[in-house]
């Protein structure tokens, strides 16, 4: 990068895998950016300007140093003949972002394996790393936008349901707290807190989109099917137990805002 910074106002950095590195067979043990990319990134850093960063590849990748010095991330995948197109929108702001990543990003490839739909143990949850944090780089469901969103205020619409109740009810309210008008992607995980088999200690149950102008606030009604509070049993049959249940709603799968009902059986 030999140039003159104050002919620029802004870095954009495009880095990351090739696409043969990906796909059936093209396993990696080790999820670290291609050599020398991450050096070339934290001198683009050290010059001072705002720098955007898109990372382009076929895995969930080590970035927690790119994290700490970008201003910016644009986690593109391998996108498709159009993707060119798709990120310029979105780095211009003609498209504001509103993906959520499909997958947990660890801190480091010894955390693996690591995802937020993991089995309850019975052992301390605190116990982890003595070199690393337990928790991931970036959780399950994580995504930023051009704006910024909250969550308040949830409650169950009944302190128990019938187990072949068709639904389960609740209302949350969900505010634009940001500059200019978006969709929010809010997310309801459940747990389950007696199950005849283990179960996980949270699951994706339900999401829904809500679009708000900038500042707007609105309480929203959810119907989660109540079939998806369910498991197949080793019959292979999908049972749904009477029990607590408790739900978590928020913008990604670390969601501490919560309620709780029962299962009634018949």
């Amino acid at each position: 990068h030999n140039h003159k910074s104050n002919q620029i106002d802004q870095i954009v950095v495009f880095i990351g895998e090739d696409s043969s590195r990906g796909g059936e067979h093209f396993s990696v043990s080790d999820l670290s950016l291609p050599p020398g990319q991450v050096e070339y990134v934290e001198s683009l850093a050290a010059i001072g300007l705002p720098l955007t960063v898109v990372i382009t590849a076929g895995r969930p990748l080590l970035i927690e140093r790119i994290l700490r010095c970008a201003d910016a991330v644009l986690y593109s995948f391998h996108g498709g003949v159009q993707a060119g197109p798709g990120v310029f929108d979105t780095l211009t702001g003609a498209h504001d972002p509103r993906g959520h990543l499909p997958i947990t990003f660890p801190r480091a490839t010894g955390q693996i394996p690591i995802y937020h739909n993991r089995k309850t143990t019975g052992r301390p949850w605190s116990n982890g790393y003595i070199d690393q944090v337990d928790q991931p780089s970036l959780a399950f469901g994580y995504g930023l936008s051009y704006t910024s969103f909250e969550v308040a205020e949830l409650s169950v619409n009944a302190s128990s349901y019938p187990c072949d109740a068709e639904t389960v009810e609740l209302s949350l309210r969900v505010s634009n707290t940001g500059p200019r008008a978006g969709k929010a992607l809010i997310q309801f995980y459940a747990h389950d807190h007696v199950a005849s088999l283990a179960r996980p200690t949270r699951f994706l149950c339900h999401h829904l989109w809500v679009p708000l102008a900038a500042a707007e606030s609105q309480v929203v009604q959810v119907r989660i099917p109540t079939k998806r509070l369910g498991f197949y049993n080793r019959q292979g049959e999908l049972t749904i137990e009477p029990g607590q249940f408790t739900f978590y709603a928020g913008l990604d799968s670390n969601a501490d805002l919560n309620a709780s009902l029962e299962l009634v059986g018949s």
